[in-house]
């Protein structure tokens, strides 16, 4: 099976065993058909950027009250509103060396103590 996926996807043994273990991990489904509708190349490092994203968001979405303590945020400001004028994270994808990191300090350890850090 894995040589199968690393010939569709054009990428290696680890590279496969790196997207699998991100998927395990945070149980995340992705909308294949929309990614290949939204970007020009569909590849590997396409399914790695878009499950971390998910996986950004995800964390994001559950850890919103201390994110928002984090971002020194009123209770009634929207987190959303906030992140439409500021980057809360960073993807890299580049195969296994694909990773996420927020640029906040105090973000990054809550997510690296969380069940979804990567």
């Amino acid at each position: 099976m894995n040589n199968l996926l690393c010939q569709i996807l054009e990428c290696w043994y680890l590279d496969i065993k790196h997207m699998c273990k991100i998927y395990i991990l945070n149980h995340i489904d992705l909308d294949i058909e929309n990614i290949k509708a939204n970007y020009w190349n569909f590849d590997v490092n396409t399914i790695l950027y878009e499950w971390i994203r998910a996986v950004a968001e995800k964390f994001i979405w559950e850890y919103e009250e201390q994110i928002k303590k984090i971002l020194n945020l009123w209770e009634y400001e929207d987190l959303d509103d906030y992140k439409s004028y500021h980057e809360l994270y960073e993807i890299y994808c580049n195969y296994m060396d694909s990773h996420l990191r927020f640029k906040e300090q105090k973000i990054q350890d809550l997510f690296e103590g969380s069940a979804y850090s990567i």
